[in-house]
């Protein structure tokens, strides 16, 4: 993208507007979206540890690949209406392809899916595993369990912080 304007920048009569630009717009917004959704995974994963210790299926490599996988093809399936309502406009100042931000109905269906459903997603499920852990603190539990919960706390206050 930057290449794109850099040369723009340094030739006149140069437009970017084709089919190319498009599709490198849609696929910085499914990395977009994939990168916050990574960070559901992480909560999803933090979750299945905390509140489903006993059950090591959900904790294993291969499940957590599988979830990835699952993602990434969310993302780029996700963002095809992005695509296909033609969101994108050329920017002929910045030589590539971008959603306006002045046109809420283009803009939002991308920053619901980029934004909105993973930090809602986020939230729940950080709230809820606060919310075992304060249930959980009360109730007699193996003291190997509740380091484990406190050092799981110590990392979820850190994502908290990663994605504020």
């Amino acid at each position: 993208m930057y290449a794109h304007n850099l040369y723009g920048d340094l030739y006149d009569n140069v437009s970017f507007d084709n089919q190319w630009c498009y599709i490198r717009a849609y696929l910085l917004y499914v990395g977009l979206a994939t990168l916050y959704h990574s960070h559901l995974l992480q909560a999803v994963f933090r979750f299945f540890r905390v509140v489903f210790y006993k059950s090591k299926q959900l904790q294993t490599i291969r499940f957590m690949f599988r979830l990835v996988l699952i993602q990434w093809l969310m993302d780029f399936l996700l963002m095809l209406p992005v695509l296909f309502l033609h969101n994108f406009e050329y920017a002929p100042q910045y030589y590539y392809c971008q959603t306006l931000y002045v046109d809420i109905k283009k803009i939002l269906l991308p920053a619901v899916i980029t934004y909105y459903i993973p930090m809602v997603g986020i939230g729940v499920i950080y709230f809820y595993i606060l919310y075992y852990m304060k249930k959980t603190k009360n109730q007699s539990v193996l003291q190997n369990r509740q380091v484990s919960n406190q050092r799981d706390l110590v990392v979820l206050h850190r994502i908290i912080l990663l994605v504020a």
